[in-house]
């Protein structure tokens, strides 16, 4: 079909690290939340199929190496602002590592306003992912939305 589909069940040895932490700050009036996330992904083929098989003690492909992201909230009354970045590395698209789909990075944005109507709250969000425009592929020949925005209601019922 002119996709990527997996097709292999080999030898793979994988390890990483994984790290997530979260800073908070409780004020009277404002609340922030800085969230870090990184993680280090070496998926590695541990075998040959046949001689001429060049994956061995290759990356996978579609697995990066380093990928991560950095969130900041920050909550005033009823107004709060979210902001993320997102770090994806290079991802190998053949086997033998010898072609990639580059690192991209992604900065997305909202705003938040929210309402309370009796015992209910109203909440309404605007946003913009992919803020500086981006271009990038996640999958090979799937091109990625551009920058868009959106507008999200919440209502949510209380007994």
């Amino acid at each position: 079909f002119g996709y990527w589909r997996p097709n292999n069940l080999k030898q793979v040895e994988t390890r990483g690290i994984e790290v997530n932490t979260e800073w908070e700050q409780i004020d009277t009036k404002v609340t922030k939340v800085l969230s870090l996330n990184y993680s280090y992904t070496s998926s590695v083929n541990q075998e040959k199929e046949h001689e001429f098989d060049e994956s061995n003690g290759k990356q996978l492909i579609y697995i990066p190496l380093h990928k991560g992201n950095v969130s900041f909230n920050s909550t005033f009354k009823t107004y709060s602002i979210s902001m993320n970045h997102q770090f994806v590395g290079e991802r190998f698209i053949s086997s033998d590592n010898e072609e990639n789909l580059p690192l991209y990075q992604l900065f997305d944005i909202s705003f938040t306003k929210e309402f309370a109507l009796k015992s209910n709250h109203i909440s309404v969000t605007f946003g913009v992912k992919n803020l500086l425009d981006t271009e990038y592929q996640a999958i090979e020949w799937r091109p990625m939305p551009n920058r868009n925005y959106f507008l999200k209601l919440n209502y949510q019922f209380t007994k």
